[in-house]
């Protein structure tokens, strides 16, 4: 369902600090009003869910005012708009669902790479909405969020185009902005499927062996098809949120992913995960973000293969000295 509301001047709905008239004069909003960053701000510090109707409505009209604002880029070139939403570090990855499969390093190759492979696609114009209530998450300065939205195009001969598609975004408060850090956006491919190749690199981020190591550990453990194996890698609360290549939706809670992945290794004769070694790590207090790409290996019973290479997120969190998943993204590119 597409969802309407008032456009809101992305300064003031980054920052909160003014509201705006309708002549586009700056007045201190009065006491009794909370804007768009004020309520981010008083969301929980604990690591849960975000639950609060005023915090989720703020982080609603913050993700859509960020698809009008890319909706906006595709049609008419106009990347200042998006730009605001975004941190401007070098090394940083963002993850779109066309090639390269392994991103974006920085805000500047971003805003030139993707409209220029959206025009090379045949895209003329897009319509991106979000299609379901987002699930977000916070911990003190940082939240991510997984969000179901739709990509309507135009293409050059003229047919239009619906793509469903997912989104986790990766935002760290920084001077009163909320900034995006880090994104994987994605549709889904179908197992058996040849999937395409890595060109490039993934930055490395942080320097942090602990937590490189626990990503190998973490793909290891899925080598054994068991899924016992990899129980521990994973947070066993309601937290947990997986998304998985051939699967629009997500899995939430260790339960219901655990039934899913049981079926899926019963059917499989064969897997074999083997990630690269340029790991990604943002780790933000017991909170830490890592990204990259790994090779795929797959064959069911009946011999149908899904080989290539995919790319991960995985949002962890230090739980009782362990640090655990509690934000599973995996995907391929479409070509």
């Amino acid at each position: 369902m597409k969802k309407s509301f008032q456009a809101v001047p992305f300064l003031v709905l980054l920052t909160g600090l003014t509201n705006v008239t309708t002549s586009g004069q700056a007045v201190q909003p009065a006491p009794s009003e909370f804007t768009v960053s004020q309520r981010l701000q008083t969301a929980q510090t604990n690591p849960l869910r975000v639950t609060k109707p005023t915090e989720i409505a703020a982080f609603e009209q913050l993700i859509d005012s960020y698809f009008m604002a890319w909706s906006d880029a595709v049609s008419n070139s106009a990347t200042e708009r998006p730009a605001r939403f975004y941190a401007k570090d070098d090394g940083l990855v963002f993850y779109d669902p066309l090639p390269p499969l392994e991103g974006y390093h920085n805000w500047e190759q971003f805003k030139v790479d993707v409209v220029r492979i959206w025009r090379e696609a045949g895209v003329v114009t897009a319509d991106i909405q979000r299609t379901g209530t987002p699930q977000i998450w916070r911990r003190g300065d940082l939240a991510w969020a997984a969000v179901p939205h739709r990509a309507t195009t135009t293409l050059r001969n003229g047919r239009s185009q619906r793509t469903d598609q997912r989104q986790t975004f990766v935002w760290q408060q920084r001077d009163r902005q909320w900034q995006i850090v880090h994104e994987h956006a994605s549709a889904t491919v179908k197992l058996g499927s040849n999937l395409p190749s890595r060109s490039g690199r993934t930055p490395l981020g942080q320097d942090n062996a602990e937590l490189r190591q626990r990503v190998r550990d973490f793909w290891s453990a899925w080598n054994t098809k068991t899924v016992d194996a990899v129980a521990p890698f994973y947070s066993q609360t309601p937290d947990l949120f997986v998304y998985l290549p051939w699967r629009t939706g997500g899995f939430i809670g260790w339960n219901t992913y655990k039934q899913s992945a049981d079926q899926i290794m019963q059917n499989m004769r064969t897997v074999k995960v083997t990630p690269y070694d340029d790991i990604y790590v943002l780790q933000v207090g017991d909170v830490a973000v890592t990204a990259g790409p790994f090779n795929l290996l797959m064959r069911d019973q009946m011999g149908t293969k899904t080989q290539g290479d995919a790319r991960y997120t995985l949002i962890w969190e230090r739980q009782d000295g362990q640090w655990r998943i509690v934000h599973e993204h995996l995907s391929s590119v479409v070509s």
